[in-house]
């Protein structure tokens, strides 16, 4: 039995590529597919796909096994350490009649996705799936939630009755699918690095016999594709994502400068200017929303800080509170769920969760990841420095679709299968 599974759903390169590509597609369809368990417990149909690919391919294969085994086997001593501390944070917790359940129900999430990661470059070691499929389907990815995302904007402006689903109210924003302009804006900006990453001469090495008009085809969709993602990425009205994207080509730009990469310096510099330039003429129709000049969210969040910091007890300022244990359920008017679970600040929530002791150490793997992902590949980088910079503003750092994204670039981009 085992081996006719294995045959069908593990060896075969068809089927491979086949659940790989319903997994893309399901998650293009964001929120839509979202399955509410109980209040503030919800799956998605992705996930229940996953769970069950990682799964099946576990217990088939033993070269699987031995992969996942040796991924996580090669954490570095800092990241081993943290592990312990959240778990000590939640035994903690536990002691003190805290409800874990739901925590240990997002650790598992994050850990399924994470293994996910792992499950592509075995699949990528086994020949079952290539890094040029997976950065295509990814960059892909990306385009559905622009063109889904140009469909909301222009067909349904008016979102504001989302609000009665636990979802923020927005009228005139581009939010796609995943009903929320912030995060739809990070994975726009995630997507247009993705894209940047491409040359002619990489698309030389999967096509061959491409010729000079192949070439200026090549560049003027690229540059057309890259100003619809910033046309996108304007009509989020989302600030976060605008500083996230500055940030991270803003790095790219000064590479370029110190390479004298003239080419790619002129373009960097252009979409820094169009997104600058193009804010003041963005239209206004919409509410509060589209006033970039607001304070509302602002205040907000610098309110939402305050009271996580003021509300922790001075031992938990060295344990925490346990990680994905102090869920936030802001007072609803009518009555209606929410989907707002963790502070919308990474620094802040590392704090909350696992006190002084787990952000040093949390501080110190992104540190070196920093330095890893800088020498390894430079709109990698580029993102990572986009997601933490957005993630000061919105819970980006734990958010699923983008940390599906951001490891399907990480695979892609990445040749080091020991990261």
């Amino acid at each position: 039995m085992k081996k006719t599974i294995r045959k069908l759903f593990f060896a075969s390169e068809f089927w491979v590529q086949f659940l790989f590509g319903l997994v893309i597609c399901l998650v293009s369809l964001g929120q839509l597919q979202r399955i509410e368990v109980q209040p503030g417990v919800a799956v998605y149909i992705h996930e229940l796909l996953i769970f069950g690919w990682i799964g099946l391919t576990f217990m088939t294969s033993p070269k699987f096994r031995r992969f996942v085994w040796d991924f996580w086997l090669n954490r570095s001593l800092v990241e081993k350490i943290f592990l312990i501390w959240i778990a000590v944070g939640l035994a903690f917790a536990t002691i003190h009649h805290e409800a874990v359940v739901t925590a240990l129900l997002f650790l598992l999430r994050l850990f399924m996705y994470f293994n996910f990661i792992v499950l592509l470059q075995f699949l990528i070691t086994q020949k079952l799936l290539t890094r040029v499929i997976i950065f295509w389907a990814f960059f892909g990815l990306g385009m559905l939630f622009l063109y889904f995302g140009f469909l909301q904007y222009i067909f349904v402006p008016d979102t504001r009755f989302l609000f009665f689903l636990g979802w923020d109210d927005h009228y005139a924003r581009l939010i796609s699918t995943l009903f929320d302009p912030g995060f739809t804006g990070i994975i726009l900006v995630l997507t247009f690095f993705l894209g940047q990453s491409v040359s002619f001469e990489q698309l030389e090495k999967v096509i061959h016999d491409l010729s000079k008009e192949h070439r200026r085809h090549f560049y003027v969709l690229k540059f057309v594709l890259s100003i619809a993602c910033l046309v996108g990425i304007l009509l989020t009205y989302s600030r976060a994502t605008y500083l996230a994207f500055l940030v991270g080509e803003g790095f790219a730009v000064f590479h370029f400068f110190r390479k004298k990469i003239k080419r790619e310096l002129v373009f960097g510099l252009f979409y820094c200017i169009f997104l600058v330039a193009a804010l003041p003429v963005l239209p206004r129709s919409g509410g509060e929303g589209v006033r970039l000049e607001r304070t509302a969210s602002v205040t907000a969040r610098t309110s939402d800080i305050r009271e996580t910091i003021s509300s922790m007890k001075p031992l938990e300022l060295i344990t925490g509170k346990g990680i994905f244990v102090p869920i936030i359920v802001p007072p609803q008017i009518y009555g209606q769920p929410t989907h707002t679970h963790v502070t919308s600040n990474w620094f802040i929530f590392i704090l909350e969760s696992t006190g002084f002791v787990g952000l040093v150490l949390f501080a110190i793997i992104l540190a070196h990841y920093f330095f890893v992902f800088q020498k390894m590949q430079l709109w990698l980088f580029t993102s990572f420095l986009a997601i933490l910079c957005h993630g000061l503003f919105n819970a980006t750092l734990f958010y699923p679709f983008v940390v599906f994204y951001f490891g399907g670039m990480i695979v892609s981009l990445n040749r080091d299968s020991s990261l």
